[in-house]
């Protein structure tokens, strides 16, 4: 992991003064994405973040549809929103990953490393692509799944579900977790709204938001969903690296648990072909669109919501991390020297999409 802080100025043992060290990486995505005819460019958006391609691809094509006027079938729908979940477990164990590598914890270090590792070999069963999955098009998806495929699926989530739970099921019971986690970083719930913060961050605090139980209709047909808020709202949390983890690990359950939900609702959507790829979609250039105005769509990922901004400007893109790049500075002063790096860790921020917002 790379080196995040430029400079730390200490005093009493705490950060009084955190400077980033921007500027990693220099990325030129928007403009190569500008370059492309948006119907190629929602496949390439997923460099924007990798460990949440579909999401990214999702919200992208879901504002260009709005723009365009295009309906996506049901069947189509589901399969995005299952895809997905599928990509949230990847990003979930890789922030994990980094969670317990920074708690020096590397028996659950080399587990997390193990689940993602399963979960990535499930998402190129599926798409093809291990990192980028290219599944989405304006319109709909590239393929759909068969009958083998959703029972191969089912077999390969039964066994990660079961690891999983034989590896986490009691983290937050684990006395060295909770004293290396507690009381860390303790971030209120007006400050994270004020940034406009979602994910494991914002419950963490006790700001239950998830587009998946509120706003993204596809997920009516997992009926987990309905229920999600009310079960985190019965979790005593209080704002610290230590809550954080804790809804963490809940994300990720929860991920697995709509994986298996959006699959049966397959079973229920027609089993017809998916529609034909329009070509007159393929060919659409950014002055197509409609003038002067901008689309928005939002999906929720795994750290939190995604969202797309579409117009014949091209496109950007707006997550926790763009968001929180203004505040993270001063989130992390007042951290005592000994807990930056944890605190760092349990805000899951991206500097790449840092350094592009």
């Amino acid at each position: 992991m790379i080196e995040p802080f430029k400079e730390v100025e200490l005093a009493g043992g705490s950060a009084r003064k955190v400077q980033m060290r921007w500027g990693n990486e220099e990325r030129p995505l928007y403009a190569c994405l500008r370059a492309l005819k948006p119907g190629v460019a929602v496949k390439w958006s997923d460099r924007f973040a990798p460990l949440e391609a579909t999401a990214v691809e999702w919200a992208f094509a879901s504002a260009l549809e709005s723009a365009l006027g295009v309906q996506v079938d049901g069947r189509s729908q589901v399969l995005r929103a299952f895809h997905c979940e599928v990509q949230n477990l990847i990003a979930g164990f890789q922030y994990l990953y980094r969670f317990f590598f920074v708690l020096r914890d590397l028996v659950r270090t080399e587990q997390c490393l193990y689940f993602r590792e399963l979960s990535l070999n499930l998402m190129e069963t599926l798409t093809g692509g291990r990192v980028l999955p290219q599944f989405l098009r304006i319109g709909g998806v590239e393929k759909d799944l068969t009958v083998g495929e959703v029972r191969k699926t089912r077999e390969a989530l039964d066994v990660i579900r079961s690891e999983m739970e034989a590896a986490f099921g009691n983290v937050g019971a684990d006395g060295l977790v909770a004293q290396g986690l507690s009381d860390v970083m303790i971030l209120g719930a007006s400050l994270i709204e004020n940034i406009g913060l979602g994910g494991a961050v914002a419950a963490a605090s006790g700001r239950l938001v998830d587009l998946r139980w509120s706003g993204q209709s596809v997920y009516t047909a997992a009926a987990s969903a309905q229920r999600e808020r009310a079960r985190l709202s019965s979790l005593k949390v209080k704002g610290d690296a230590l809550s954080r983890m804790t809804m963490s690990i809940e994300r990720v359950r929860f991920s697995m648990t709509l994986a298996f939900e959006l699959l049966d609702a397959l079973k229920h959507l027609p089993a017809t072909a998916l529609p034909a790829h329009r070509t007159d979609l393929s060919r659409i250039e950014w002055n197509d669109l409609p003038a002067r105005q901008q689309f928005r769509a939002v999906v929720e990922s795994y750290l939190g919501p995604i969202e797309a901004i579409v117009s014949q400007d091209g496109v950007l893109f707006r997550t926790n991390s763009t968001r929180m790049k203004s505040s993270i500075e001063s989130m992390l002063v007042g951290v005592h020297r000994e807990d930056l790096e944890v605190a760092y860790a349990s805000l899951g921020f991206d500097q790449a999409q840092g350094d592009l917002a």
